[in-house]
């Protein structure tokens, strides 16, 4: 059972409930002050569905509640520096919703959300094993599945990428022309020998 379903609110005494139960964690059982909480939301959120999550975690126990949009917390998480004058995409896939935004001088210039992310990669792997191998399994272990399976790719990937990059920086402090390097990199043909570029 999911309480936040496609990234808002589906069923809001169980969400309720929920962010309370994060909140005692949190901050302990016998903590009595009321903490500020800074929550999380999809970038095409409504304003019936801000208020529902405002609402929700103020009466939680939240002091204050402080509403920002996904791709700027995804963006500040990875390091980004999102307040210079020049732009930077970031694909936030959560659960429920991914984000696409364009982010520059701390801001969000443009920004799309779409209600495929997750929890429809899980599904549609349970389909295939399904459909392919006649076993039927679970959520969870569709999940498992489709991490160990990103993080394998991303692994081998980043392996390939460093073995190139390192015989590039070979190649330029061979060459005292770093033009030529540059432009062989840039390549058409040479992004597509890429591991991360090929299809």
């Amino acid at each position: 059972y999911r309480p936040m379903k496609d990234g808002v609110i589906a069923d809001y005494r169980v969400t309720e409930v929920m962010l309370r139960y994060y909140i005692q964690k949190a901050l302990g059982r016998y903590n009595f002050f009321r903490p500020d909480v800074l929550v999380s939301v999809p970038a095409g959120v409504t304003s019936t569905e801000r208020r529902a999550v405002v609402e929700a975690a103020m009466k939680a126990g939240a002091k204050n509640a402080y509403v920002v949009k996904e791709p700027i917390l995804a963006a500040i998480g990875a390091g980004v520096p999102i307040h210079e004058a020049r732009g930077y995409m970031i694909a936030d896939i959560g659960g429920g919703t991914t984000d696409v935004a364009v982010i520059s001088l701390g801001g969000i210039v443009a920004s799309t959300s779409v209600k495929c992310a997750g929890n429809r990669i899980d599904q549609a792997i349970a389909d295939y094993i399904k459909k392919t191998f006649n076993l039927a399994i679970g959520d969870k272990t569709a999940e498992e599945v489709k991490i160990k399976i990103g993080s394998r790719r991303l692994t081998t990937n980043c392996g390939k990428l460093s073995k190139q990059s390192k015989s590039f920086s070979k190649t330029r402090r061979r060459n005292s022309a770093p033009t030529s390097l540059t432009a062989a990199s840039s390549s058409p043909a040479a992004l597509r020998n890429w591991p991360i570029c090929r299809n």
